[in-house]
């Protein structure tokens, strides 16, 4: 079994199948589904990524655009912003995996679809089977397009949020020493050392 009965991943492949009947003489039809699904999920959770790093680049000031706010980084909070670029740095890398993986399952898809019919007198039936051939075919491609762009769109996700990390850490720390003069307490530099302020 693929996945848990009665699990979310199981309906969204029925109501696929269901849309796709004529596609069921196909044998690859079922795994090609399931990729798809995956991949519209990692699109899914690239576009919000995308989104909130957005948002965390308008808070932090670090954009040109001039349509856009930029907030006051030091008004961040700096704990909870780290957290977020992490976390979004974590889903990032996920996706990226997944689609890379995804990418080399289709292509595997696409040999044994190509073995099937070079392979098999029996495929060469109706022209009904053919069509539903030419249509899975055209989705492999498809498929496969959508996991080298989204791929692509990752990669440059990962450079946003590396530059986005490299841009907050300074400030977050001098948001730290400068309330620690403010309060009066040592500073400390590098190895536990006190700053001569």
């Amino acid at each position: 079994m693929l996945f848990r009965k009665g699990g979310r991943l199981e309906g969204l492949l029925e109501k696929r199948l269901q849309t796709h009947q004529h596609w069921c003489d196909q044998p690859i039809v079922i795994p090609l589904l399931l990729v798809e699904i995956v991949i519209e999920a990692c699109q899914f959770k690239l576009r919000v990524s995308d989104e909130e790093l957005n948002d965390l680049e308008e808070k932090a000031g670090q954009h040109e655009h001039p349509n856009r706010p930029r907030g006051d980084p030091l008004e961040m909070d700096f704990g909870a912003t780290t957290r977020k670029i992490n976390f979004i740095g974590k889903r990032v890398d996920l996706n990226l995996a997944r689609l890379h993986l995804y990418q080399h399952v289709l292509e595997k898809l696409a040999e044994f679809n190509d073995d099937i019919l070079h392979g098999s007198a029996c495929v060469q039936g109706s022209l009904e089977v053919l069509g539903s051939r030419s249509e899975v075919e055209d989705k492999l491609a498809y498929l496969l397009d959508m996991c080298r762009i989204l791929s692509v769109q990752a990669e440059y996700e990962r450079k946003r949020v590396a530059i986005l990390t490299q841009g907050v850490r300074p400030i977050a720390l001098f948001s730290r020493e400068s309330s620690s003069l403010t309060l009066g307490l040592p500073i400390h530099g590098p190895k536990g050392r006190q700053s001569s302020y």
